[in-house]
This record gives structure tokens, sequence and C-alpha cells, in this order.
């Protein structure tokens, strides 16, 4: 009898019940942070062109519900990394479209209207 008593006492010693986690993830905390990222492209006003080529660091936040705030730029984010898209995705900006991949982000943007205009690629990894 005392030997069923300790192996009972020792499986509930041992077995607990698993503890919760009330910690809701938010998927948009994996693209959050710095990244080191080649600028290329050009600014056309009339005849005159000028064109990009540098390193720029780019940093990543979130913004309300879903958003991400890159650049000057607050833009819808999905959980697969694809984010803003479209025609004025922000006001600042007639375009302005991207991605993550791994550690990886790849987006492009583009300013200005008819006559002058900024197009902007980036390519960048995490810092």
């Amino acid at each position: 009898m005392k030997n069923l008593l300790l192996i009972v006492l020792l499986l509930l010693l041992f077995i607990s019940c698993n503890k919760e986690n009330n910690e809701t993830l938010d998927y948009r905390d994996k693209f959050i942070g710095d990244y080191r990222c080649n600028k290329t492209g050009n600014y056309h006003c009339g005849d005159s062109t000028y064109y990009y080529g540098t390193t720029e660091i780019v940093t990543i936040t979130k913004a309300n519900d879903s958003l991400i705030n890159i650049l000057d730029a607050i833009l819808k984010i999905n959980t697969n990394g694809n984010f803003g898209g479209g025609l004025y995705p922000d006001s600042a900006y007639h375009g302005f479209e991207g991605y993550f991949i791994n550690d990886s982000i790849f987006f492009n943007t583009y300013q200005g209207g008819l006559g002058c205009f900024t197009s902007l690629n980036y390519k960048g990894k995490k810092i």
C-alpha cells in the first residue's frame, strides 16, 4: 500500500496541466526592424533625369491593426508579408508595393505625376 501511495504521489508530482499561453502573437513581429537596403531608381522632370544608386537603412514599425510604417507611409500588410499595392496605397505615393522573404525586403515606390516623378526600388536584408 505504501508503494502504491508513493507511486501515485510521484506521478502527481511529475505530471501537471499545460499552462495556457494567453499571449496573442502578432504576425507583423517577424517583419519589424531595420533593413540595410540598396536603393536604385530615377527622378525625371521635363528633359532632366537623375539616377539613384545608394544604400539606406529602412526601419519597419507596426502601426494600428494589420498596418506597418515604412519610410513615411502606413501600409496594409498580410500574413504572407505582402504590403501596399494598388493606386494610392498611401496619400504620399501613387504606388508603393513590396514583400518580405525570410530576412529580406523588396519594394518599389512611385511619387509624382505628369511631367515630374520619382521611381525607386529597394532591396534589403535585416540587420
